[in-house]
């Protein structure tokens, strides 16, 4: 502790201390001269022997110096001054140079920052690392993620690789009645038709986000209701004669403000009445991003005013996510899913690309539609940024090693 210490203060007072250090060896020096003196010597033949015997000086201060100090402490501020030094010489490069090395890590980390979100993120589940993706490839080269209701109820009715399969699209749709914010009832009532009490249904309409999922699809990411119930816990039939929705939690708090009588409450969905019967966690987003509204498979027919959306078999329309059962791989599962897929194709148009022979890709649960290595787009983005930062970056140390040589 005491060293410590002692080091410490030679830290705080080094410049008085190196003053101390010259005086003493000088001192010292003038002693051994005075001597060579006294025994007859030449002055010149004094400060010779005074030299040989004091030694290295320049050796002597820095071993004086590693007693005293830290040694790495010094190296480090003399590299400092040595390199502040240097780059004042020329501030303009400097300047370049130092902006061209930011941009350079700004793009290298703006890349990893976008290759962990799009690629690298697992889906939104519980226990994520069991969820998959699942596409399918024909042998014409064309790879697609996307499949039809039908044929997701066959994959889901037959395949025992998953403890669930899960159907899934994005989409936007028109909500109404929903209970304006204070900004949108401030907005209404600044209106003429406001003042006039002729606001339409009483809400303002709006286009919002809104994610249609299998009946199962909360089940299979482990997700339960933050209020209310999901729709595994409702019939088909009930979903259809009494038209259910699920709103997120953060549109309830954005829209409705967090009002407590939200779970049973009437919107009109694409002009179709609804009622939300439960709400989903904060944040949750399970296969893309956070909607404003959930609906079942179900109600697809009749939010968008089509009898046929559930039955044409040709309409490839949703991204199908699975659970592996307990104790099987990615390869198990992709090994039951293709014989099932060949026969699927022969229900098919003959002339369309659905007919053509085809097999499954099971890859681990990320937001991705493909897999990184068959998304030639995103693997050329990828490459030319990563290619752009290198050179800038080389270039960027050639110049500081060409400023380094002209000092």
């Amino acid at each position: 502790m005491r060293k410590l210490v002692r080091k410490l203060r030679y830290l705080l007072g080094r410049d008085r201390r190196a003053d101390d250090l010259a005086e003493e060896l000088e001192l010292h020096r003038s002693l051994v001269e005075r001597e060579g003196l006294e025994e007859g010597l030449t002055p010149e033949q004094a400060r010779r022997r005074a030299r040989l015997r004091m030694g290295n000086e320049t050796l002597a201060r820095d071993d004086a110096r590693s007693v005293w100090s830290f040694p790495i402490v010094d190296e480090l501020w003399q590299d400092l001054r040595y390199g502040v030094r240097v780059l004042s010489r020329n501030a303009g490069s400097t300047a370049v140079t130092v902006l061209v090395i930011a941009i350079g890590i700004g793009v290298n980390t703006a890349v990893f920052t976008a290759y962990k979100a799009l690629v690298a993120r697992p889906l939104d589940a519980r226990n994520p690392d069991e969820m998959v993706n699942i596409a399918l490839t024909r042998d014409s080269g064309h790879s697609s993620p996307r499949f039809s209701s039908p044929d997701y109820e066959i994959y889901r009715d037959s395949v025992r690789s998953f403890s669930g399969l899960a159907a899934f699209r994005s989409g936007g749709m028109t909500i109404s009645n929903a209970g304006p914010t204070a900004r949108h009832r401030s907005q209404s009532h600044e209106s003429l038709l406001g003042i006039l009490g002729l606001g339409g249904r009483g809400g303002v309409d709006e286009l919002a986000a809104v994610s249609a999922v299998s009946e199962n699809y909360f089940e299979v990411f482990g997700v339960t209701a933050l209020r209310g119930r999901i729709f595994q816990s409702i019939s088909s039939s009930e979903l259809v004669a009494e038209p259910s929705v699920l709103s997120s939690e953060n549109y309830w708090q954005n829209r409705f403000a967090g009002d407590p009588a939200i779970i049973g409450k009437t919107i009109h969905l694409n002009g179709v009445p609804v009622t939300i019967v439960g709400i989903t966690p904060r944040d949750f987003s399970g296969t893309g991003k956070v909607p404003a509204i959930w609906v079942p498979l179900s109600l697809e027919p009749l939010l968008n005013t089509d009898d046929q959306w559930l039955h044409d078999r040709e309409k490839e329309r949703y991204r199908l996510f699975g659970r592996l059962a307990p104790g099987v791989s990615i390869a198990q599962a992709q090994a039951e899913m293709t014989p099932i897929a060949d026969q699927l194709r022969t229900l098919h148009d003959p002339q369309s690309e659905s007919a053509n022979p085809a097999v499954v890709l099971v890859w681990p649960g990320s937001p991705m539609p493909l897999p990184i290595e068959m998304n030639e787009t995103l693997q050329w983005v990828i490459l030319l940024i990563t290619s752009a930062t290198g050179i800038v970056l080389v270039d960027c140390r050639r110049d500081s090693f060409t400023m380094a040589d002209a000092a």
